[in-house]
């Protein structure tokens, strides 16, 4: 699991790498997206969290990749307030903290790609993207049990290899990759991104008041 992980990272960093500075923050951009709908899904359930706050950033940033000017100061001052909305793992043990914490995550990921042109970053939100649905999926098919936090799980080392490939080839996680791989495919092909290439790939998506985990 940790060498496909890997595997997973290297890749998509070594074409993250072969693109430029927009299409990588255009990558991160859409992973975003994809995780906006899961947070604002939970904030329903919790009064606490601050989906405006996640909006205002993404559509900033969508605004930069569109050529508009967006000053580095507006966007690290928008980082700062994501990163104060990242929970600590170690504090909240609840079932949705992680994946709060992959959505937050992956929005100041792609901020950081914004003012840097990061390719460690705009992984990182792949990364988060894949991540979220992994841990969803493993939730549904290997529930922890009564003695156990909701977001642990107890299997032993001889299931894992059956519990990693149930998960690799569940519906959400093949149509995570998909995604995936079709945005960076379109972001290769073309060496320009205009205002309709970010509609494009903005819209692709096509349940995209849905999380990617199907959360409304």
């Amino acid at each position: 699991m940790v060498e496909e992980s890997k595997d997973y990272r290297d890749r998509l960093k070594q074409r993250l790498a072969a693109l430029p500075s927009r299409h990588r923050a255009t990558f991160a951009a859409l992973c975003a997206e994809r995780q906006y709908g899961t947070y604002a899904y939970v904030s329903r359930q919790d009064s606490s969290l601050q989906p405006d706050v996640l909006r205002k950033a993404i559509d900033r940033c969508w605004a930069f990749i569109r050529g508009e000017k967006v000053s580095s100061d507006e966007l690290a001052d928008l980082k700062e307030a994501i990163d104060q909305l990242i929970p600590n793992l170690d504090e909240d043990m609840s079932g949705f903290a992680s994946l709060v914490l992959d959505a937050t995550a992956t929005v100041s990921y792609l901020l950081n790609t914004c003012l840097a042109s990061s390719v460690e970053d705009a992984a990182f939100a792949g990364e988060c993207a894949r991540n979220a649905v992994d841990e969803w999926i493993i939730g549904i098919i290997a529930p922890s049990s009564g003695e156990l936090p909701e977001n642990i799980i107890s299997i032993s080392p001889q299931e894992v290899p059956g519990l990693r490939a149930s998960v690799d080839a569940h519906p959400m996680m093949v149509r995570e990759m998909q995604q995936q791989e079709h945005d960076l495919t379109y972001l290769e092909n073309h060496e320009t991104l205009g205002a309709d290439d970010c509609d494009y790939l903005r819209n692709a998506w096509s349940n995209r008041n849905k999380s990617n985990l199907d959360l409304e």
